[in-house]
């Protein structure tokens, strides 16, 4: 069972970025939060295999 999500990060950027990543989010049928924290998993993930 994955852990459950208790913790908030809150994080200010470009309208640009936001718009691209809403659009993605979109494309995936995803939520603009959800499209986020799959990004930052993935970046965490292969960050890790490099360590």
């Amino acid at each position: 069972m994955k852990d459950s999500k208790t913790e908030s990060i809150t994080f200010r950027t470009t309208k640009e970025l936001k718009e691209s990543l809403q659009a993605l989010a979109e494309k995936e049928s995803r939520t603009l939060s959800n499209m986020i924290e799959m990004l930052l998993e993935q970046a965490v993930k292969s960050s890790k295999k490099k360590a």
